[in-house]
């Protein structure tokens, strides 16, 4: 039996001995612009997907222009997170006809193939793209002033794109699969500053369906002002009452092991504690900065935003992911035994947080 059978061997058992495979454990990872990978006979998004499959995540994120030919997004992700159109700025400007029906087209195109390709497989698909507030800042550039015509470019954009979403469910004959839309804000605590940003400028005047929080600013901040962001991104967000939910994730966050002095125990303990405090909010979603690093700096050197680093070694924090998932799927099969149900999110979420804080070492919050 080949590697490839033998996984899917394993995973079928884990889905019948298991919870529900599409069950929301909240904590995922991703595979966007990997530096190394180690297997000749696939690309390096699919060894990076098989990677996290083989972890035991059910959730993946990834730039759909990665994956032309649906090989990833194939694979039995029930949460799958893509960059769609996620480098298109021809709204900086402001975003006239042509562009506009342009993005509609192709947004709704694709949602259709999505609802149609998935149909009654129980996954769920969230179209968005990378960090929003670096498309208002041109050249990373926080002293800029953005314009009102940029600002109001991106609403455009963003309300095209989510009324592509909404025409394409809405007739698409389609049952037990959905198609969200979102946009990722990372400058919110510039926001609550009073600086235009995502978060105070553009999200409050959109209809999407979620929002991201690339968590960057935030992320080593004691859980006050965590709570204080997470809080001030959510209260922007337009009620949508069909979608259960805070329909708020962190879209990306990490502590690199550069950053650690290459401790790679000390990444899982500063990381982990980024994780409760998101789970302590109440998140719907967090999402790892990522299974294989992506960066290098200019010495050659991987900076560590990884799950298994260059040499193939996986990393204490994979196993914090990894038992979470199998530990998380004892509990969901435990408690329907006891309750003849499934639990919430938020029995789960605070399951989780039970969990993540009884390991070994305090995490650094």
């Amino acid at each position: 039996m080949n590697a490839m059978c033998t996984f899917f061997v394993f995973y079928l058992i884990y889905i019948v001995v298991s919870a529900p495979p599409n069950y929301n454990y909240i904590l995922g990872t991703q595979s966007i612009g990997a530096s190394y990978h180690f297997f000749s006979n696939m690309s390096v998004l699919q060894e990076t997907a098989y990677q996290i499959l083989w972890m035991g995540s059910n959730t993946i994120k990834l730039s759909q222009v990665d994956d032309p030919d649906f090989k990833v997004i194939d694979m039995p992700f029930y949460y799958t997170f893509l960059w769609w159109r996620s480098q298109d700025d021809t709204w900086f400007n402001g975003l006239n006809n042509k562009d506009k029906a342009e993005e509609y087209t192709a947004t709704y195109n694709f949602a259709v193939q999505l609802l149609t390709r998935y149909n009654n497989s129980g996954r769920n698909f969230y179209l968005g793209h990378w960090e929003g507030d670096w498309y208002l800042l041109h050249g990373y550039n926080t002293n800029v002033t953005v314009s009102d015509t940029t600002i109001n470019g991106m609403i455009d954009w963003l309300n095209t794109r989510q009324q592509a979403v909404d025409d394409a469910k809405k007739n698409t004959p389609h049952t037990n699969v959905n198609v969200y839309h979102y946009t990722e804000a990372n400058r919110v605590l510039d926001a609550m500053a009073g600086l235009p940003r995502v978060a105070n400028r553009v999200l409050p005047n959109t209809n999407v369906d979620y929002v991201s929080y690339s968590s960057y600013d935030v992320e080593l901040s004691p859980q006050e002002t965590v709570n204080q962001a997470l809080s001030f991104l959510q209260s922007h967000l337009r009620s949508k009452p069909n979608i259960p939910g805070k329909r708020l994730f962190v879209g990306e966050f990490a502590w690199p092991q550069s950053n650690t002095q290459g401790n790679a125990t000390e990444h899982e303990i500063v990381n982990r504690g980024i994780i409760l405090k998101y789970l302590n909010w109440g998140v719907d979603f967090i999402l790892y900065w990522e299974m294989y690093n992506n960066e290098v700096d200019s010495n050659g050197n991987q900076v560590g935003f990884w799950l298994i680093n260059n040499l193939h070694q996986k990393l204490p924090l994979y196993y914090t992911f990894q038992q979470l998932y199998t530990k998380g799927a004892e509990y969901i099969d435990q408690f329907n035994n006891s309750n003849h149900r499934y639990p919430t999110q938020e029995e789960y979420t605070r399951w989780a947080i039970s969990n993540l804080s009884s390991l070994d070492d305090n995490p650094l919050l």
